[in-house]
């Protein structure tokens, strides 16, 4: 017996109702379910961030540890010590830690061009011969003198001041304080991405109470050729090559193995350090982080961290 037509039309469009509900609900649990996946996808990020972040700061502490302890069991610093030691990648639970301690008291210090807001001479000529011997403009020294000192006034030899940023695009002014970092080089005149690269490894941004003294069992070559008037690099490298096998354990010894006639200020050298930069890396599932600190000794204290970056 043939069903009437309305019938067959009713059951055909409950059907299709059936047929499109079943769709929906498939797609509203398909939706459910990739919004599911994603939180979780984004909660085991953060987790993993945030436990990323942890270890990086940790792994600053642990530096800190390391420099107080050698302070307490060593009256020099050189490149045969535990600090100096890189630590490679080293496995962890879900990840791996990896870092370096490395020094910044062998380094110049841009930040002693100046001093109570005036240009430091003496400085200042040490630092137009590290650009020589860079082949870098002198030009150079003038204008950071200018940036960091606090007044108006044109070093003569390559100085620029306030007139010649305001006028850049976009304006700004001489910063007349300390840099904090050496990449605010960048903002200084002259100071292109090329001369940054070349001048990079042998320059730091100590705070002044780290001082001027390089220290002698760390500075490179060009350091120490750059510290000390008159003497050349060739012998400064024979002086570097000297202290891998033997650090000087004073300035003295230091002193006892320059060429004759050199003149030496022993204000500027030491065999200590106080500044370093601290690394470390950090891989914990999919998620990287880095520690960057500058830590400071003074004394038996605790070093203490004048800047820190977790990223």
């Amino acid at each position: 017996m043939n069903r009437p037509r309305s019938v067959k039309g009713a059951a055909g469009a409950a059907l299709v109702l059936a047929m499109l509900l079943a769709a929906l609900a498939s797609s509203i649990v398909a939706g459910l379910l990739w919004h599911q996946q994603l939180w979780l996808r984004q909660y085991d990020f953060q987790r993993d961030q945030s436990q990323a972040q942890s270890l990086a700061r940790s792994g600053i502490d642990w530096a800190r540890l390391i420099l107080q302890e050698d302070a307490r069991s060593n009256s020099i610093d050189h490149f045969g010590e535990q600090w100096a030691i890189r630590l490679p990648p080293t496995p962890l639970e879900n990840g791996e830690i990896g870092g370096e301690i490395t020094d910044q008291q062998g380094l110049f210090n841009l930040n002693a061009l100046v001093k109570g807001g005036t240009v430091q001479p003496d400085v200042l000529a040490r630092y137009a011969r590290l650009l020589a011997l860079l082949n870098l403009p002198a030009s150079l020294g003038p204008a950071l003198a200018d940036w960091l000192d606090a007044d108006g006034e044109v070093t003569p030899g390559g100085g620029v001041e306030d007139g010649f940023y305001v006028a850049l695009t976009p304006p700004r002014l001489a910063a007349n304080r300390p840099l904090v970092t050496p990449d605010e080089l960048a903002l200084v005149a002259g100071y292109a991405p090329e001369v940054l690269a070349r001048l990079r490894p042998f320059v730091t941004a100590l705070p002044p109470s780290a001082g001027t003294a390089v220290n002698v069992n760390t500075a490179p070559p060009e350091i120490l050729a750059a510290t000390l008037d008159g003497l050349t690099l060739e012998d400064a490298n024979r002086l570097a090559a000297a202290r891998g096998n033997k650090p000087f354990l004073s300035v003295a010894d230091f002193r006892s193995q320059l060429p004759s006639g050199i003149p030496v200020n022993e204000l500027a050298l030491r065999v200590t350090s106080d500044g370093f930069v601290v690394r470390v890396d950090v891989r914990q599932g999919e998620v990287q982080a880095t520690g960057l600190a500058l830590v400071l000794r003074e004394g038996g204290a605790w070093p203490r961290i004048v800047w820190q970056m977790i990223e």
